[in-house]
């Protein structure tokens, strides 16, 4: 399950240009495809961050004024 939402989420990230997001997204779906979540709690923080940032641009990428 782990690593089939991360593959989602990566993918998405890529559709809308957030590199950062997809390839923290590509990690923890590494880190599950091997088996081992270790460090995923690392992973995740990162994706945290990054998925706030990209909530903040996308609107305004899209000519809607952000929240």
């Amino acid at each position: 399950e782990v690593r089939r939402l991360a593959h989602s989420l990566k993918s998405t990230a890529a559709s809308f240009g957030a590199t950062t997001l997809a390839a923290a997204s590509r990690r923890l779906e590494e880190l599950s495809r091997a088996g081992s979540l270790d460090g995923a709690g690392a992973v995740a923080a990162e994706l945290e961050t990054e998925f706030g940032r990209v909530r903040e641009a996308l609107p305004g990428a899209a000519g809607i004024p952000p929240r």
